[in-house]
Order: C-alpha cells, then sequence, then structure tokens
C-alpha cells in the first residue's frame, strides 16, 4: 500500500511538473535592445528575443506603465516576424463543451454577451438543418435587442427581425452626402425610360426601413417607386411611394428588410406614367454620391435628396430562429464549413463544437429552447440533438525558436514628465528584462507637406518641427533608396516612379537629441495627381463654406480673408483652364506647383471657446511710454507704480469688461493646426464716461479689426479708441488666448486719479484701503479666474496633447461604442485599444470620455462662469 503511495506521489508531482513546463518562454542572449531616450508619451523602439514553446496566444505582454498586448497580437503586427507556430494551425480559438441543456436561462446586460455550443460526434455525413426559440422580456428599441453571432466570428448572422408598429427612428436616417446646406437644384423624372436616380449610403442596423425622397408633382400623375439594392447590386426591397403635393416634400414608403450590421446600400427613386414630378438634389460635388441610371457609374459627381431610415425593432416576446438566414446562407451549411476548416475533415469522432455568441443591445432576460439539431452519421443514420452546452475558451498554443519580437507596434510607451525611469517588460507575470530610458524635450514632428506628388516632378517637402532648441540637422530618407541632409526643415526630391513610399525624417538639435517621424508619400502621374488634387482642393472648398455659413458675420469675415477663399476658387479656375491647354511635361509641372501651394486645410473645426470672461489688464502689459504717446499728457518716470496703479484702479471704478474668444483650427493631411483666434470686447461702462479712453495691444501677426472699428498704429501698438463703443471684434494668427492676450484698457495718463494715493496721511491712508480692498478683491477673482483657466488649460491641452489628430478620438469612441454593442466588457475594449498601439493614457481618457465621466480637474459649482466656458469639439457631431 505503501509503495502504491509513493508511486501516486511521483505520479502526481510528474504531472504537476510537467503542467507547469509545459508552457515556457526563455530569454535569449542578448535578450533585449530598446533605444534609451523618448520624448513624452512616445513609444517604445526595440526588440526581445525569445523562444516560446506552447505559450498561450492570450498570455499578456505588460510594460511597466500597464500597457498591455496579447502575445498572438504583438506577432501578428510584427511584420518582421515570420508566422508563428500554432496548435492549431490557424491560431485559433478552441472550445470545450459540458453540461448540455435542453433550456438555458440568463440575464445580459446592454453590451454584454453569453456564448454557448453545439456539439456533434460521429463521422458526419452533413448538416441537415438547426432551429431553436428564443425568449426575452426586451421592449421596443431603435437598436437590435439581441443579435446572433453563429460561429463568434465577428460576423452577425442574425437580429430581431420584428418591426414595431409606427413611426421609424429619426436618429437613424441616412440621405448620403446629400446637403441641405447646399445649393439645390431639381431633376426631372423621365418616364420614357424609367432610369432611377439613386444614391449610395450606410443603411442602419435594423428590421426594415421607410426609403423616400424630396418629389414635387409639376404635372400630371406618375407611380413612383422606392427600390433598395444591396452592394453587390441586388434588388433586395422595394416599395409604393404616396402621391406628392404640388409645393414639394418628403414622400416615403416602408419595406421589410432586415439588416444585421450597417453597411452601404443604394436607395433609388423611378416612375412610371405619363407627368412631371421633381426631385431635388445638389449638383456639381467634387465627390458626390448620388447617380442616374442602374448599375452604379464610377463618377458619382451629384447629391439627391433621398433618405432611408431604419424602423423600429418590436419587443421580442418569443423569436424563432429557423434553418434559414436573412443573408441566404443556412445554419447548416455554415457549420459544415466551419468543422471542414477548424477540424480538417467532418470527422467529430473525438468531437466537434460550434459556438454561438448572443449580444445584448439592452438589459433583459433571455432565455434559449426548443433546439432541433440534425445531422446524419456516416453509416449510422440520422441523428437528432436537442442540448445547448457551456463552453469553455481554450486559447490555442505557439511555439518558435529563438527570435526577434519588435516591440515598436505594441503600444508600451514611456510617461508624459521629463525625467528618467525604469522601463520594464514581462510575459504573464514573468520579468523578460528591465531598463532605464530617460525621458527627454526631444523635438518633436508634427507635419509633413506635401503627402501627395507626382513622378518625374522635383517637389519641396517642408516638416513641421516643435522644439525647445535649434534643430541643426535633418536627415531625410525618401523610402526610394535616396537621402539626403540640410539644416532647414526644407528638401527638394524628385520621384522617379509612381508609387507609395514611406519618407522617414529624422531631426537632431544642438543638444544632439533626436526624434523620428514616417510619413506615406503617394506618388502618382502628373495627370492624376492634378485631377485628384484639383477635386480634393474643391471639396475642402466646400467644406469650409459650408462649415462657416453657421458662424457669426465677424467669424465669417476673419475665415474667408484668412484663408482667401476667393482667390482659391479663382486659382482653381485658372488651373482647370491650363490643365485643359496643357500639353507639355513643363505646363504639367508648372501646374502642380501653383496647385501645391493651395493649401486648403480639409475642414476646420473650433478647437477651443470661451464666453464671457472678465477681463481685467496684466500689469505687466501696461506700457506709459505708449499711453502717453496715444493720450498725451506725461507721467514722472519715479511713481511708476503708481501710474499702473491708477490704471487699474480706473478699469476697477469705470468699466466692466467681457471677452468672447474662438479658436479655429484647420485639419490638413497630417495634422491639426491652429490658424486664426477671434475675440470680442463687450464694454459696459459703470458710469457716463465722457472722455476718450482705449483699447490697446501690441502689433499681433496678422491683427485684424472689424471693418467699422477705426485703428491706429504708434510705436509697435495699435489702439482703438472705445469712447461710444460698446462692442468690438478683432482677429489674429498669434498665439495668445483669453488667458494671455497681452492688452489694455486706459484713458490718457492725464485721466488718471493718483491723488487718493499720495495726498497726504489721512488720503493716504483711505487710498491704501482702497488698494488693499482692490487688492483682495483681485485677488480673489484671479485665483478663482485661474482656476477656470487651469481647468480649460488642462481640457485643451490634454486632450489635444493625446489626440493630435481629432479624427483618432472620434473614431476611439465609435470602437467603443460598437465593442460594447458587441458584448465586450471594459477589460476587453481597454486590451484591444492597446493591442492596436493606443497608449493607455489614450485608452483611459476615452473609456472615461465614453462612460460621461468626468476627465479634467473637478468642476466649480458656484458660478455660471463655467457654464460659460466650454470647449467645443465638432468630431462626435453627426447630421
Amino acid at each position: 500500500m505503501v509503495e502504491n503511495i509513493r508511486y501516486f506521489a511521483i505520479f502526481l508531482t510528474v504531472v504537476l511538473f510537467a503542467s507547469i513546463a509545459s508552457a515556457i518562454f526563455s530569454a535569449g542572449n542578448p535578450d533585449h535592445s530598446i533605444e534609451d531616450a523618448y520624448g513624452p508619451s512616445e513609444s517604445i523602439r526595440g526588440w526581445i528575443n525569445i523562444s516560446l514553446t506552447d505559450e498561450s496566444t492570450n498570455s499578456l505582454f505588460e510594460d511597466s506603465r500597464g500597457n498591455s498586448i496579447k502575445l498572438i497580437d504583438l506577432l501578428k503586427k510584427d511584420s518582421r516576424h515570420s508566422s508563428p507556430s500554432c496548435d492549431p494551425v490557424d491560431c485559433s480559438t478552441d472550445y470545450t463543451a459540458g453540461n448540455g441543456e435542453t433550456s438555458k436561462t440568463l440575464s445580459l446586460d446592454e453590451g454584454n454577451s453569453e456564448i454557448f455550443g453545439l456539439k456533434f460526434t460521429g463521422n458526419l455525413n452533413g448538416i441537415n438543418s438547426v432551429s431553436f426559440s428564443l425568449q426575452s422580456d426586451a421592449p421596443i428599441a431603435c437598436v437590435s435587442q439581441i443579435e446572433i453571432d453563429i460561429l463568434d466570428d465577428g460576423n452577425i448572422d442574425f437580429i430581431n427581425n420584428k418591426i414595431a408598429a409606427g413611426g421609424g427612428c429619426s436618429n437613424l436616417e441616412n440621405d448620403g452626402c446629400y446637403n441641405a446646406l447646399e445649393e439645390k437644384k431639381e431633376y426631372n423624372l423621365v418616364t420614357a425610360i424609367n432610369v432611377p436616380y439613386c444614391q449610395k449610403m450606410n443603411i442602419s442596423e435594423s428590421p426594415g426601413f421607410y426609403l423616400g425622397a424630396w418629389v414635387k408633382n409639376v404635372s400630371g400623375s406618375l407611380n413612383l417607386e422606392m427600390s433598395l439594392y444591396d452592394n453587390n447590386n441586388v434588388n433586395v426591397a422595394n416599395c409604393a411611394l404616396p402621391a406628392p403635393t404640388n409645393s414639394g416634400g418628403e414622400v416615403s414608403c416602408s419595406v421589410d428588410y432586415p439588416v444585421s450590421e450597417s453597411r452601404e446600400h443604394y436607395v433609388c427613386i423611378s416612375s412610371t406614367g405619363i407627368g412631371e414630378y421633381r426631385i431635388e438634389g445638389n449638383s456639381n460635388l467634387s465627390e458626390g454620391c448620388g447617380f442616374y441610371g442602374y448599375p452604379p457609374p464610377s463618377n458619382t459627381p451629384v447629391a439627391y435628396n433621398i433618405f432611408a431610415e431604419g424602423r423600429k425593432f418590436d419587443s421580442i416576446g418569443t423569436l424563432e430562429i429557423p434553418n434559414s438566414l436573412p443573408n441566404g446562407d443556412t445554419w447548416g451549411t455554415l457549420i459544415e464549413n466551419y468543422i471542414s476548416d477548424r477540424y480538417g475533415s467532418l470527422d467529430c469522432s473525438t468531437g466537434c463544437v460550434v459556438p454561438i455568441r448572443f449580444i445584448s443591445g439592452m438589459n433583459q432576460q433571455i432565455t434559449i429552447n426548443n433546439l432541433v439539431l440534425n445531422y446524419v452519421e456516416k453509416d449510422a443514420g440520422i441523428v437528432t440533438d436537442n442540448n445547448f452546452y457551456d463552453l469553455t475558451e481554450i486559447p490555442a498554443k505557439v511555439s518558435s525558436n529563438f527570435q526577434k519580437i519588435y516591440l515598436d507596434e505594441g503600444g508600451f510607451s514611456v510617461p508624459d514628465d521629463l525625467g528618467a525611469y525604469e522601463f520594464s517588460l514581462s510575459l504573464d507575470g514573468t520579468e523578460i528584462f528591465s531598463e532605464e530610458v530617460d525621458v527627454e524635450d526631444i523635438p518633436m514632428i508634427l507635419s509633413l507637406i506635401p503627402v501627395s506628388t507626382a513622378s518625374a516632378f522635383p517637389t519641396e517637402f517642408k516638416v513641421g518641427i516643435s522644439s525647445p532648441t535649434r534643430i541643426k540637422k535633418y536627415f531625410w530618407d525618401f523610402g526610394d533608396g535616396d537621402v539626403d541632409v540640410t539644416t532647414t526643415n526644407k528638401v527638394t526630391h524628385t520621384y522617379s516612379s509612381i508609387g507609395q513610399y514611406e519618407l522617414t525624417v529624422t531631426v537632431t538639435d544642438l543638444g544632439e537629441l533626436t526624434s523620428s517621424k514616417t510619413f506615406s508619400v503617394s506618388v502618382r502621374s502628373p495627370k492624376s495627381l492634378i485631377n485628384t488634387t484639383l477635386d480634393k482642393i474643391k471639396n475642402n472648398i466646400n467644406n469650409i463654406k459650408i462649415y462657416i455659413v453657421d458662424l457669426d458675420l465677424y467669424a465669417q469675415e476673419s475665415l474667408n480673408s484668412f484663408l482667401d477663399i476667393d482667390f482659391a476658387e479663382e486659382e482653381l479656375e485658372r488651373l482647370e483652364a491650363a490643365y485643359d491647354n496643357a500639353t507639355g511635361e513643363a505646363e504639367y509641372n508648372q501646374i502642380i506647383t501653383d496647385l501645391l501651394r493651395l493649401n486648403v486645410p480639409s475642414s476646420l473645426t473650433e478647437s477651443t471657446r470661451a464666453e464671457s470672461i472678465s477681463f481685467f489688464p496684466d500689469r505687466e502689459n501696461i506700457d506709459l511710454d505708449i499711453l502717453e504717446a496715444i493720450g498725451g499728457g506725461s507721467y514722472d518716470s519715479s511713481r511708476t507704480e503708481d501710474y499702473v496703479n491708477g490704471v487699474m484702479l480706473w478699469n476697477h471704478e469705470n468699466i466692466k469688461t467681457k471677452m468672447d474668444f474662438s479658436e479655429f483650427s484647420g485639419v490638413y493631411e497630417t495634422s491639426v493646426d491652429p490658424i486664426l483666434k477671434v475675440f470680442e470686447i463687450d464694454i459696459e461702462e459703470k458710469k457716463d464716461i465722457g472722455y476718450d479712453y482705449f483699447l490697446i495691444l501690441p502689433e499681433l501677426e496678422n491683427l485684424e479689426f472689424e471693418s467699422s472699428v477705426v485703428s491706429t498704429e504708434e510705436g509697435g501698438y495699435v489702439y482703438v479708441d472705445l469712447r461710444g463703443k460698446r462692442k468690438i471684434s478683432f482677429s489674429t494668427t498669434e498665439d495668445v488666448d483669453f488667458v494671455s492676450l497681452p492688452a489694455f484698457i486706459s484713458p490718457g495718463i492725464n485721466r488718471l486719479s493718483l491723488t487718493e494715493i499720495v495726498s497726504g496721511e489721512e488720503e493716504g491712508k483711505k487710498s491704501k484701503l482702497t488698494i488693499f480692498i482692490l487688492a483682495i478683491s483681485l485677488l480673489i477673482i484671479v485665483a478663482f479666474i485661474s482656476y477656470v483657466v487651469l481647468q480649460e488649460w488642462y481640457k485643451k491641452k490634454y486632450e489635444n496633447y493625446l489626440f493630435k489628430n481629432k479624427n483618432d478620438l472620434y473614431n476611439m469612441v465609435n470602437y467603443v461604442n460598437n465593442s460594447k454593442k458587441r458584448g465586450l466588457k471594459n477589460k476587453e475594449i481597454s486590451d484591444n485599444l492597446r493591442k492596436a498601439k493606443w497608449s493607455s493614457e489614450q485608452v483611459k481618457y476615452v473609456m472615461k470620455k465614453y462612460a460621461g465621466k468626468r476627465t479634467g480637474m473637478l468642476e466649480l459649482p458656484l458660478t455660471n462662469l463655467m457654464k460659460k466656458v466650454k470647449k467645443k469639439s465638432d468630431f462626435y457631431k453627426t447630421r
């Protein structure tokens, strides 16, 4: 007996050791190499050298800052790493099935999911059918209450197909690229040949749709039909429109056509009969989405007022899931293909498991039952199974010899703050290496222009830099085998062939600190580049005109003036004519040169806004010499502080000044850059001021006042007489805002009252008391405003720093929203974002923003000021 126990103990030890040793990694010699100097928040650059033996593909690399990525995802991102050897060979997740039951009931919260499975045994000859029932207490909604992902492959195969009675979901209406603010044109519906007008658009995940258009009855009577085509040009639904009015308006009809995932479709309107009807649209667009006739042509120059609006999902109650799926597939076909690919054949003698994921769009209780699974076993006959199985996921195993795995795309990063840090990297909690890295104020490469050029065309490239010290060397690697070194941020290079090139710029400052960035440069034929650029600039101008039309008049005038939209349009017309008449290389090259000078942003955004900010002059900005030159009088230089106090006291006693501020930024191909600051100052006189007083500020870069304002230059300053004025607007490209505007308001020196400060002991006491009270008041105001300013500074700088391309922020929030619908938990979403090379700070910021949590400093609840100071972003605007 003792001997048996001893052998059993040895057996357990061997098994335990085998389980521990079965999944291992080993570090090579050397085990790693990374760069040791970085800018704030930069990604780690370098590699590790490890071997893997049956390591789980879900094993997690994690750095000392909490950034992490799964092993399989890092291997896939590293194009220099050979394909991993996995078991199973496709590196996919395997499953084990247990606890088979004919009915499963569960509670699912919004955004969560649960996975169950079907189990097959024996050597299969085929799968006949699969069907089951689903019950839910979910009510009517505009989002699908339940989504079913057969095979757990990320594709939604079935949704609630019940349509609620009544109206649609206005938030799900889509009219493609049609713009109601743009100039409209009417188009005749031609009945003789029954040619449709069509619009390309993404339609929502919905059980059905209202299809419609703006139509006007000019004469007669036509039969109108709406048609829906999928992206394979297959007609999937039709409905008849009601008669339109003589004044015109939107009419629509309903189709029962479930769409399980938002995707591109074509919505068309056509007519038969005798009469004249018209639809409306935008014409002469550089990039439209509408077209006349079907199938769609290569050119879509218009946009029609044609729309599709998703209808509401009815309450689920009981939903029957049949063998035939909405896309034309069947459960049997999908499962047969899955088993063949996953297990190599239909031989399930050792068991085959097929996963099914249920994804919840809202809080609900779900029951699945009444499963009828019919399949055929070779030489055995038809088998029927009625059980759903709980599944346990088993990650694939990966093995490889010693080789370098590059970390550049892993999302590992250094902190924001300057200094020396210990950076470490581990795999499933076991440290691979640890090394000190320095975060330094290195030069930052911000942008490159242009990023599109023509072959055989000498192109001047210019890189945008932010650096605390002067750059002494620019090293250019053009990606075609040529390199160059310059001492300025410009270089001229000619690409000999069309294609896509990776242009890498490396800069070195006087302190020998370096930084690199790679840009993708598209090289096309001259004709192709000219055509594309002409269309792009037209579209950019169109976007800008649409944007600024909703701004106040002065902001419109300022942006039009600064961007010189009129000149850009005239220049485009000239270049189009020149292109039509061009015959030789020299002419094409000149057109390209002129086009590249038209650096019109693709769109504008109001990157910062502040309203009704109290304005009080900063003592350091008060220049008594210029005040003396402007307003007359003279001052005693030995009493400078008294006169400065006089200016401050005059402002306090005579006027109440508020300021509105807007910063507008241009969205370019490789950056988002501030282009114009617009100020509006509102002056309220506390008592009648019967003399001149002035707004005085330095000659800021591109300083422009509204046309009704008379400004005068004097000794490097500009001043405006404010007598009789209540509001004054101006703009500048100088890097100033509502906090740092170097302006002050004052009357002439002889209007300043200094008697209270220096006229005797008693008056001196009163004056000192006044100044003391004023100082305390100012201290409170400054402290309060400072908090507001710091909060705005944090919001503005932090978000802009994290997301230099603000489309990234929009895309990340959209990803979180879609992932929630797919049933992923916060940790899974965060892990996936880090795997996509977003930093931990970016991920935390987006997760908080999506959840509606505070991302900045604590809001002050005691004043309306915080309600008025806000930062606007155009990246979440939807139609």
